[in-house]
């Protein structure tokens, strides 16, 4: 599943921009003008890009990975004698009014 957005930037100096990613489901990556982001936090959803971005439009791109279990597990399993039904689960990125796919910015510490 695949996330794809053009963002209009202005850049400012000594700010980092970040990528909050809460509303993906599964391991994700990132990629910005077509070059890839360092390891995304998983945990935490959320990515460096500010060495990524130029002045101006930028596309961003956020690659989804299924976990492979609606694939897998399709049609139900048996475990220890007992029938488990198959309940398929969510995964990719979802943006909403609430969970917006968005950059915000912290500023630097460094000088």
């Amino acid at each position: 599943m695949e996330f794809v957005k053009d963002i209009k930037m202005e850049m400012r100096p000594k700010i980092r921009y970040w990528l909050p990613c809460a509303a993906v489901d599964d391991t994700y990556q990132v990629w910005v003008n077509d070059k890839k982001a360092d390891f995304p936090d998983q945990v935490m959803k959320e990515v460096e890009v500010t060495n990524l971005l130029e002045e101006g439009e930028n596309a961003l791109r956020v690659v989804v990975n299924s976990n492979l279990y609606n694939r897998l597990l399709e049609e139900g399993m048996i475990w220890k004698g007992n029938s488990i039904p198959f309940t398929e689960k969510r995964y990719g990125i979802c943006e909403t009014e609430e969970k917006p796919v968005c950059l915000y910015k912290v500023k630097s510490n460094s000088k």
